[in-house]
């Protein structure tokens, strides 16, 4: 047992595991989860943590059944699940393997959804920015004419699209 103890400790970095389990930093700190300040802060040197609202620290292992809330052995087994670590045959290289195509899957998943994020954000902008085209030519246009009848049904429809991207 003594030896998974360091095996997990060797392998998983504290940062991996601080991000697991309480998402991205705030100015270089984790909040504990629950908690609107942050108050624990990272060693990634000495691979250490250290809880300044609860007085708490220690390594990677110590950091999950901090937030868990459970023993050192049940951190060990939940860690063990989460990073996919097998002691039948601890091959760090492997370990280490598996941990980095996680993080990498991780932060493509996170590209991912800035992009689409962007593209939201300029569709968004590019429908407004047309309404207010639309409302210009409104405010000179002849009412019933064709150049308004066009203007009103496509500000109509501007707006739909306005509300289908925002959720409305």
């Amino acid at each position: 047992m003594r030896q998974d103890f360091q095996i997990v400790r060797d392998t998983v970095p504290i940062e991996t595991v601080a991000r697991c389990l309480m998402g991205d930093p705030v100015k270089k700190m984790f909040r504990y989860p629950g908690e609107r300040t942050p108050s624990i802060k990272l060693y990634p040197g000495t691979r250490s943590f250290f809880d300044y609202g609860r007085g708490v620290g220690g390594d990677c292992i110590r950091l999950w059944s901090h937030v868990r809330e459970v023993d050192s052995g049940q951190a060990i087994r939940e860690i063990c699940e989460e990073f996919c670590i097998d002691f039948g045959q601890p091959d760090r290289r492997e370990i280490a393997r598996k941990i980095q195509q996680q993080e990498q899957e991780k932060k493509r998943r996170e590209d991912e959804a800035k992009s689409k994020r962007k593209m939201w954000l300029f569709a968004v902008e590019r429908a407004k920015a047309e309404i207010q085209a639309v409302n210009n030519v409104l405010e000179t246009a002849r009412p019933f004419s064709d150049e308004w009848c066009f203007c009103v049904n496509r500000k109509q429809h501007l707006e739909h699209i306005l509300d289908c991207l925002c959720g409305c």
